[in-house]
């Protein structure tokens, strides 16, 4: 399937550096966490998400729910938006 742009929120954000704010978004979809994390996937969404953005998506693998969340690589108006899932140490 294709991002829905209409379910992706952004919940908030904070000043970082000048003019450099990071948001957090929260995304939800019947879509998988392999289709999400497609090339290409999220590229309806350049001209919101900024590098360094946060997205938590709500997803199904296998047939089940699962949250997962994600960085924004690269976007800020790039011709593809890249995200990697976050890890946490």
């Amino acid at each position: 399937m294709a991002l829905d742009v209409q379910s992706l929120a952004r919940m908030g954000s904070v000043p970082f550096s000048a003019g450099n704010g990071k948001s957090l978004y929260f995304y939800a979809t019947g879509d998988t966490v392999a289709n999400i994390l497609a090339a290409n996937y999220w590229n309806n969404a350049t001209k919101q998400l900024r590098k360094g953005d946060v997205i938590i998506a709500s997803c199904v693998n296998g047939g089940t729910p699962t949250c997962t969340a994600l960085n924004v690589t690269s976007a800020d108006n790039a011709a593809a938006v890249t995200v990697a899932v976050m890890v946490f140490a």
